[in-house]
């Protein structure tokens, strides 16, 4: 009886509900599996060895798809930590401070700003935290002696001092013939205490 049940899984399983109801698969898989020999199985027998055959083929291929799918995972795993890695590094680069070395300012000299008293645009980046207002001074390295002014402007979070906000005094570059001037911006606190300087040359005209 269980010789009997063990057949009718194994027909089952090979999608025979019955040795008689599928003869084509059964002639289909002697075909495929035994062309060679020469003796007749019964169908029992032919049943038993193509379910073995077909079940091992299937376990193969499972075996094959859990390896790769293992391979997979492993190789996941291993970038894991890498991954942690760069997202780590990348969260604690966002919230480093910004340094008093990192405050730096841009400028261009125009043809208009020569002898003017409209003072020119500044662009400030890596602004310190908690600056309140900026301090800047037009310097000539090349005349040491002239006061070309400046200004206080307060820090409106724009990272940008506009084009004629500069008012003590400002006057802008008026060189007879070209002179090497520097702009000087510092940054301060609610108490005036300087949190950073940033400076820039270039020559005008």
């Amino acid at each position: 009886m269980a010789l009997r049940l063990k057949q009718m899984r194994r027909w089952r399983a090979y999608n025979c509900v019955g040795a008689l109801s599928c003869p084509r698969k059964i002639a289909s898989c002697k075909l495929r599996y035994f062309p060679n020999v020469k003796r007749n199985f019964g169908i029992e027998e032919v049943i038993f060895r193509c379910v073995n055959i077909e079940f091992g083929a299937k376990l193969s291929d499972q075996v094959r798809r859990a390896r790769t799918d293992t391979d997979r995972m492993e190789y996941h795993m291993k970038l894991l930590p890498i991954a942690g890695a760069v997202v780590i590094g990348i969260s604690l680069f966002a919230g480093q401070p910004v340094f008093a070395d990192d405050f730096d300012i841009t400028f261009k000299f125009e043809r208009k700003h020569k002898c003017s008293a409209n003072s020119l645009k500044i662009t400030l980046s890596n602004i310190p935290e908690g600056t309140q207002e900026f301090q800047v001074a037009l310097k000539d390295h090349d005349a040491t002696g002239w006061n070309h002014g400046g200004g206080t402007v307060s820090n409106d979070g724009s990272g940008v001092i506009a084009e004629g906000a500069l008012t003590e005094g400002y006057n802008g570059p008026c060189p007879p013939s070209s002179h090497l001037y520097e702009i000087i911006v510092r940054a301060l606190d609610a108490n005036d205490k300087e949190l950073a300087e940033a400076g820039k040359k270039r020559m005008f005209p």
